[in-house]
């Protein structure tokens, strides 16, 4: 369990990083064995990251390599 836990949590750590590159600010993180969720403070707009994109489920955000990706909205 700690290794899946720990692999895990590398990932979620490697999408980040990926979002912090192209100049996108990290809110929050959660994360718990039904998956990630980063909450970003603006939309997604590097073209690159949004090519990424695996889906998207209303209220749930974009699904950005296996974590979910949200924004606060007006």
């Amino acid at each position: 369990m700690y290794q899946t836990l720990h692999t895990y949590m590398a990932h979620l750590a490697g999408v980040i990083k990926l979002l912090e590159q192209h100049d996108h600010q990290v809110l929050k993180v959660r994360a718990n064995e039904q998956g990630g969720q980063i909450t970003l403070n603006e939309p997604i707009t590097a073209p690159m990251i949004l090519d990424l994109i695996d889906d998207y489920a209303e209220g749930a955000g974009y699904n950005l390599l296996g974590v979910w990706i949200t924004w606060p909205t007006d």
